[in-house]
């Protein structure tokens, strides 16, 4: 979901190329990023976005004709009813796991109280550490891109989005960003509904709190200055010639403040309604900035740190980092910095380096209250620091999260309903607890040497190789194994006591289809058999193989029937049957022989199953998920589905960063309610084994939610 990078690619490819990158990937340097992603848009990341057009049609979507598995449906007899009526039970968002941490800086604010504000997915985020608690502010649509808190009034603090894609009367439109202003101490909102064109990139709030001013992503980075009280628009210019170029905007008082970005450090004046703007300098980029002795301190990618007064330098820069810049916040005592080479550096007022705290991976983000500092780092990570003035404080976690790539694999425990499991494609698997609101374990996924990733491909964004990466889960029915499925065609067994690995078993050589190196034979769908005695693993090489859990011995390979990738796969009550999915949207059957494997076999013949029992219903096309496909779907549109354990109710994941809610079995006519808060697409969707929570993942904000069923 959301609207992606214009695609103007020769002025980013020129962009790209003068910037200096290394020969490797590295998904952290912003510009290349949004090169990267401009040349891998699809139709719902937006292309060729016109800046004059707020309801732009990005494409017709196919009406609702015959599906491809219309012709495998067929109703059980007798047919059970059906109430169409929206669902009386809603969902409450209760926790979110995760935070803004890949492509975003100085995203993180502390309050007056103590709280600490920061973005994950479409959702800002107050945290209450002493209570373990959180607050949102739900009004965005769409990733929550950046954040920046008053100077005079700690608990103002401002938000800015992406645009938004939606589907209105089966075609894609877009609309423009929002903006808010959310006084964390009252829970007042304040809306600025077309704050930009495309997405607003970066906000700034004056010392005051009555100015809001943003900065677009439209061709010509457009500033606006908001004001606050009234929400009138009191000025426009504009910043610079290229998107994506301004990273960040900080105020220094009320009628001036700074930009800066690649090849961009403006200072501006504002007054009497007009913006006056002067460049500082274009000879690098710059990643972050704040307040210091009447100017400003500014890093840049080469590791140091500017200071900047009206149109020029003042003094001498600050060289102490080896590597980019990408947090500076001032305190009364000095200034802290934090830099690519994993350092955070303290200085006094006279620019001296006190102490230095090296960091687990780098932070792009840094708040200060008082002594107390919280980092944003890199690799999911928020940590804290309760008196950042003492040399060798300890540092302590208060958010963790997935960090990389596409979040997809999910499963939530079959016996205690207070766990679920994640593996991303950031080598990460962690088990969680709902009900105290953390992880209780996290491992590497693997410690295999990283396969080098395939930069053209489009399937995955994350910056690690095949064999880091996981796209399927599934938890054994005795709650004593995890399977995963990686995208280099290998699943893996973990103990679930204590996340160590007991088997590899690589499928590869199974694929329908030729795979070279490992790649591109996802593991996307694994599901245990309802007695544990059996494992279903479906691969993107077209087959369905059926594995033994204790020692991962291939027992059968069901290569018949399917002519595309698996996407997921259900077991029958007794154990005897699968029902699958592909991603050429049919829905086919297996009968499992479960004395002998090797005599099972694909099953042409779906009336012969009209009316067996499902141990779970994931598969997205049946006769009991039927009309959860709107008009002017296609195919892709919907990612996953649950049903809930007690039988009453459908969860469905899709496109549009909604979570959907159905009765079922869900009729071509009924209605649903829909829940926002993924900024992606929602990859998948379960209820926990009480059928009194959903959990939900989105694919590239890498986020979790949590959801209460009321």
């Amino acid at each position: 979901m959301g609207c992606g990078p214009s695609t103007d690619l020769a002025s980013l490819e020129a962009a790209a190329n003068a910037a200096d990158y290394d020969d490797d990937y590295d998904s952290d340097d912003e510009d290349r990023c949004d090169y990267a992603n401009a040349r891998n848009a699809t139709v719902d990341e937006g292309e060729e976005i016109q800046d004059d057009d707020p309801n732009l049609t990005f494409s017709t979507l196919k009406t609702k004709t015959t599906p491809p598995w219309a012709g495998s449906i067929q109703a059980p007899d007798p047919e059970p009813e059906n109430n169409p009526a929206a669902p009386e039970q809603k969902l409450e968002l209760e926790w979110v796991y995760g935070f803004r941490n890949d492509d975003s800086f100085d995203n993180i604010a502390i309050t007056d109280s103590g709280d600490v504000v920061y973005p994950s997915a479409a959702v800002v985020v107050k945290y209450t550490k002493a209570s373990h608690s959180q607050s949102f502010n739900q009004t965005h649509t769409d990733d929550v891109l950046c954040l920046a808190q008053c100077k005079n009034n700690k608990n103002l603090v401002a938000s800015g989005q992406n645009s938004t894609l939606t589907i209105v009367n089966g075609t894609r439109r877009s609309a423009d960003p929002l903006a808010t202003v959310w006084d964390t101490a009252t829970g007042d909102i304040k809306t600025f509904a077309s704050s930009n064109k495309k997405a607003t990139r970066c906000v700034g709030l004056d010392h005051d709190g009555k100015y809001l001013a943003c900065v677009g992503y439209d061709q010509a980075c457009t500033v606006n200055i908001w004001d606050i009280e009234s929400q009138a628009l009191l000025a426009t210019d504009s910043a610079d010639h290229l998107p994506h170029k301004i990273f960040g905007l900080v105020w220094g008082g009320s009628d001036q403040f700074v930009t800066f970005g690649v090849a961009h450090l403006k200072t501006w004046t504002f007054s009497e309604g007009e913006l006056k703007p002067s460049t500082v300098s274009t000879d690098t980029s710059f990643y972050s900035a704040d307040n210091f002795n009447g100017g400003y301190a500014v890093g840049t990618k080469k590791g140091e740190v500017w200071f900047v007064n009206g149109k020029e330098e003042t003094r001498a820069r600050l060289t102490d980092h080896s590597k980019s810049v990408f947090a500076i916040k001032a305190y009364e005592g000095g200034l802290v910095t934090g830099g690519k080479d994993k350092k955070i550096n303290v200085y006094d007022n006279e620019l001296k380096l006190l102490h230095t705290f090296e960091t687990s991976s780098y932070p792009r983000s840094i708040a200060l209250s008082g002594n107390r500092l919280v980092a944003g780092l890199r690799e999911g990570l928020m940590i804290e620091i309760a008196d950042f003035t003492v040399a060798g404080s300890a540092q302590t976690e208060i958010v963790n999260s997935h960090w990389d790539g596409e979040l997809w694999a999910l499963d939530v425990d079959p016996n205690d309903p207070s766990k679920f499991v994640t593996a991303g494609e950031d080598n990460t698997v962690f088990i969680w607890d709902k009900n105290e609101h953390k992880h209780i374990k996290r491992t590497v996924f693997s410690d295999e040497k990283r396969m080098r990733r395939k930069r053209e491909r489009a399937s995955t964004t994350s910056s690690h190789g095949p064999n880091h990466c996981a796209r399927g889960i599934s938890i054994s029915g005795d709650s004593k194994q995890i399977a995963i499925g990686s995208n280099d065609g290998k699943i893996h067994s973990f103990d679930y006591s204590n996340l160590t690995k007991t088997g590899t078993a690589d499928l590869n050589k199974h694929s329908r289809v030729k795979v070279i190196k490992g790649k591109d034979n996802w593991i996307q769908t694994i599901q245990y058999s309802p007695d544990g005695q059996l494992l279903a693993v479906g691969t993107h090489g077209m087959v369905i193989v059926i594995v033994d859990p204790a020692d991962f011995s291939v027992k059968e390979v069901l290569n018949k029937g399917h002519n595309s990738a698996i996407t997921s796969i259900d077991w029958s009550k007794d154990g005897l049957h699968l029902q699958s999915n592909d991603m050429a949207y049919e829905l086919l059957f297996h009968d499992i022989d479960t004395k002998d494997p090797t005599q099972s076999a694909f099953n042409p013949h779906s009336a012969q199953l009209k009316d067996v029992e499902w141990n779970s219903q994931t598969c997205k096309m049946g006769w009991g998920v039927r009309g959860i496909w709107e008009t002017g779907m296609d195919g892709s549109d919907i990612n996953n589905c649950d049903r809930s354990p007690n039988g009453e109710l459908i969860a469905s994941a899709d496109d549009w960063g909604r979570v959907n809610l159905y009765n079922y079995p869900v009729g071509e006519e009924n209605e649903k309610s829909s829940f926002l808060g993924h900024s992606s697409h929602v990859v998948d969707a379960k209820f926990t084994k009480d059928s009194q929570h959903v959990i939900s993942v989105g694919g590239n904000d890498k986020t979790i939610l949590q959801w209460k069923i009321v």
